[in-house]
C-alpha cells in the first residue's frame, strides 16, 4: 500500500489534494498536530447549507460546541 500521507502547508500537498480530487479518490491525512490550522475539502454537490460539518469537525477533534472561530466558506 502507497503512503498518502499529505501536508497541507507545503505546495506538494496542495498538488496531490487536487489531483486526488480530480481522481475522485480518498486521500488519507496524517494525525492532526495541537496549534495547527484544521481544514479539509469536500464535495459541495450535496451541500445544503446546514453547517453540520463544522459540528462533526469540533467533535471529531474534541473541540467544544460553543463560538464559531472557524466558518465554513464558499470559494
Amino acid at each position: 500500500m502507497a503512503n498518502n500521507n499529505v501536508n497541507l502547508q507545503s505546495e506538494e500537498g496542495k498538488r496531490k489534494i487536487k489531483e486526488a480530487l480530480k481522481r475522485n479518490k480518498r486521500v488519507i491525512y496524517k494525525p492532526v498536530i495541537p496549534a495547527q490550522q484544521l481544514g479539509f475539502i469536500h464535495h459541495n454537490v450535496d451541500c445544503i447549507g446546514c453547517r453540520a460539518c463544522e459540528i462533526a469537525c469540533k467533535d471529531k477533534n474534541g473541540l467544544p460546541a460553543g463560538p464559531r472561530f472557524r466558518r465554513v466558506m464558499y470559494v
